[in-house]
């Protein structure tokens, strides 16, 4: 395990690892979690409307200076139905990123959304972005259902990415680097960063239904404890010259 000490001027990491048993479209789609069969392949992306909040110019900036940034009632709400979408969850996935408990915690779990969705709402995401110019070189976004119930302790701290790459440096940054993000279903959906290094206090970030959380590979974070049932969704945007290693995670070692 290859671990940087404390009290350095960067902080320890532990080598990525991967979790162990970890976690009716229309033109207007009323609510995407409800996908009737007959019409799972009869939407085109292409053709639904961005409506994102009009955004500053400057978010790019905002986005780099802070590591993270928080774009309020980015997608319309009277798409979602957290319960439809939970009752049409899969647990198909194996392997590095599996389908089930997220790094060994019952209480928080993620599933495989189904396609329908994925491939509606990954457009209307990767559009908006593209809009509000935070897309980059970005092309490949994967989209997991996470759901967390009450009881459960916050998360280890990490990355998504490595953090000490150069394409995180003030200097080198481009549009290539790994960016995570979050979209809020429900009310009371958290986030906590760690703005100032992994070791420091907490900065909790609040979403409501809508709000779109968007951070670099590079930002210290960690799931959320709750105290109700919460689902939201969680998503990695990568472009061809970086993508994700599936599994891959830099958890800090105090």
């Amino acid at each position: 395990m290859a671990t940087i000490p404390p009290g350095e001027s960067e902080p320890a990491l532990t080598e990525p690892t991967s979790p162990e048993a970890t976690e009716h479209a229309t033109d207007e789609p009323a609510a995407l979690g409800i996908a009737p069969s007959e019409t799972d392949n009869s939407v085109d992306p292409s053709r639904l409307a961005v409506t994102a909040t009009p955004c500053p110019d400057n978010l790019w900036s905002q986005l780099h200076a802070n590591k993270h940034i928080k774009l309020a009632s980015f997608a319309p709400t009277s798409w979602f139905d957290a319960d439809q979408l939970e009752s049409e969850k899969q647990t198909v996935r194996t392997g590095e990123d599996p389908d089930g408990n997220v790094d060994r915690d019952v209480h928080r779990r993620m599933h495989t959304l189904p396609q329908s969705f994925s491939t509606i709402l990954g457009g209307f995401m990767m559009q908006g972005l593209r809009a509000t110019n935070l897309l980059g070189n970005r092309d490949q976004i994967d989209m997991r259902l996470f759901i967390s119930t009450p009881g459960g302790l916050p998360g280890r701290v990490h990355c998504d990415d490595n953090p000490f790459e150069t394409v995180y440096c003030a200097e080198e940054f481009n549009d290539d680097a790994l960016l995570s993000g979050l979209l809020a279903l429900e009310p009371g959906t958290e986030l906590l960063f760690y703005p100032d290094g992994p070791s420091k206090p907490a900065l909790t970030m609040r979403l409501e239904p809508g709000d779109v959380l968007l951070f670099r590979g590079d930002c210290w974070h960690a799931g959320a404890g709750y105290t109700t049932k919460n689902r939201r969704i969680h998503f990695y945007l990568s472009s061809p010259m970086r993508r994700r290693e599936a599994g891959r995670t830099w958890f800090y070692a105090p």
